[in-house]
């Protein structure tokens, strides 16, 4: 986790950009990549053609941190089972978090879970529990992909519970999201959406003369709560498209309506280029 950080990812997408001399590109972001792309536009608006395109709106707080970790969504099967796996892990390791002085700040209430701190210390803490590191970044990254589905065909489950099982891609989500969560993201945030220096600076992309950008939302997101989705279009002019899905971008609502604004993007993007014979 050295030198990861929001600052060090946006300039690796500028090194990218000069590496190719592309001067300015399309950018789209998806989920934790729509707060990457905003704050990337916020500062470097001179490498955008045009507003980003974004899908499953996150703008991270206290809040929302906890509106994504505290629940399933209602349409998963057997989501209340899920639900007790999950945070029943974490109670099991009571004991052995207690001691390391880290329970405390473990919160285990509905409405109120920031497991962020018994992952942290289960996954990068200073212990020998090697089996301990690798299902609870197992079940980290579990959790992530039960929560992005909001209706999971028999095929979405069974490719879940393969993704699940792959240790190696658990521990670079279940490592990295704790690395950010411990950090604030990186970013100025408090307690809800509003108090985040993203929703703060509003204003600048309402106000940008770049061609306006697409904003595509499951209306049945429990990461991303849908109603920032539908104050943050209202505010910035960002065309809002509300499909009946969760989260995940492989859901068909959420995938169909990325394709169609995407092609919408790549004609207007053609027509504007010079004709070559």
């Amino acid at each position: 986790m050295e030198d990861v950080s929001v600052a060090h990812l946006a300039a690796d997408f500028l090194d990218v950009l000069a590496e190719h001399e592309i001067e300015t590109a399309h950018w789209s972001g998806g989920s934790w990549g729509t707060t990457l792309v905003l704050k990337l536009f916020l500062d470097h608006p001179e490498v955008f053609a045009k507003k980003p395109t974004l899908r499953g709106l996150w703008l991270p707080s206290e809040t929302d941190l906890k509106f994504g970790y505290s629940r399933l969504n209602k349409h998963f099967p057997n989501w209340e089972q899920e639900q007790a796996k999950f945070f029943g892990f974490i109670a099991e390791q009571r004991e052995f978090l207690a001691a390391a002085g880290v329970w405390e700040a473990v919160r285990l209430h509905a409405e109120d879970s920031l497991p962020f701190a018994a992952f942290g210390f289960m996954i990068s803490g200073e212990h020998d529990r090697q089996e301990l590191r690798e299902e609870a970044a197992r079940r980290l990254w579990r959790w992530e992909l039960i929560s992005a589905k909001a209706d999971p065909s028999p095929e979405d489950l069974k490719h879940i519970e393969e993704d699940a099982a792959n240790t190696t891609d658990a521990f670079g989500f279940a490592a990295t999201i704790c690395h950010f969560a411990a950090n604030r993201f990186f970013l100025d945030i408090g307690a809800d959406y509003t108090d985040s220096e993203l929703w703060q600076r509003r204003g600048e992309i309402a106000d940008c003369d770049l061609d306006n950008g697409d904003l595509v939302h499951g209306t049945l997101d429990t990461l991303c709560r849908p109603e920032i989705a539908r104050r943050f279009s209202a505010d910035t002019g960002y065309r809002l498209h509300l499909v009946e899905a969760g989260h995940s971008r492989t859901e068909p609502n959420i995938r169909d309506m990325l394709i169609r604004v995407e092609n919408r993007h790549d004609r207007s993007i053609s027509e504007s280029q010079p004709r070559r014979l």
